[in-house]
């Protein structure tokens, strides 16, 4: 037997049909309403419980207003359209319905226990530099270093300016007295002095020989240059 899944109320209304049906017996009971008209079976509180309009569709009306609380689906055999449970094996799924609307984002859950830690992924790439950030306050100067080695000495550079005349420092004490020069030339005769006056006539006898006169001015300065 052929079957197949029933999800619309026309399978529910023809089941209701079949078990009307099942319960006549052998008498059974044929309805004919008038052409344009429906068929009605109403429950004991005058609610519509089965509707066949003139287009022949089975409808149940309290079963759509029901709570669902089956879970067996009812299928058809299409040649007889006689309904039971459906064989699981001839079920197919229908397509797929399109995707619903997403519902709102739920709370967030509590967090979970940490995991391993993982192995370090490859260093990604250089991000671009950032702006500079303030300048911060000056640190506490920090001890001096040992002294590196000398440099190599720089080229001599060139001679600068002669400075100012400075002022004349103090005599210095008197050195010693050079050598002796070489005695000079002898200096010119001086002139010849003057005469002497005449002395007196001595009597008696003559007299010693007098002691000899100075010498000139000129023969004095000549002395004095070969000293």
């Amino acid at each position: 037997m052929k079957t197949f899944r029933i999800r619309s109320r026309t399978a529910l209304a023809a089941a209701a049909t079949c078990a009307l049906s099942t319960a006549a017996g052998a008498a059974d009971m044929t309805l004919t309403p008038a052409p344009g008209s429906a068929v009605i079976i109403q429950t004991p509180s005058a609610s519509p419980a089965l509707r066949v309009p003139p287009s022949g569709i089975v409808e149940l009306p309290a079963v759509g207003a029901a709570p669902a609380s089956l879970s067996e689906p009812l299928c058809l055999e299409p040649t007889t359209g006689a309904l039971g449970r459906c064989d699981p094996a001839q079920l197919t799924s229908g397509p797929t319905g399109p995707t619903g609307a997403t519902g709102p984002q739920g709370p967030a859950g509590a967090d979970g226990t940490a995991g391993a830690k993982g192995d370090a992924g490859p260093t990604g790439a250089t991000g671009a530099a950032g702006p500079t950030g303030a300048t911060g306050a000056t640190g506490a100067t920090g001890a001096t270093g040992p002294i590196g080695p000398t440099g190599t000495t720089g080229a001599t550079g060139a001679t600068g300016a002669a400075g100012p005349e400075g002022p004349a420092g103090a005599m210095g004490p008197a050195g010693v007295n050079g050598a002796n020069g070489a005695t000079g030339a002898t200096g010119a005769t001086g002139a010849t002095g003057a005469t002497g006056a005449t002395g007196a006539t001595g009597v008696g006898l003559p007299g010693p020989t007098g002691p000899q006169g100075h010498r000139g001015h000129k023969a004095r300065q000549a002395q004095e240059r070969q000293a």
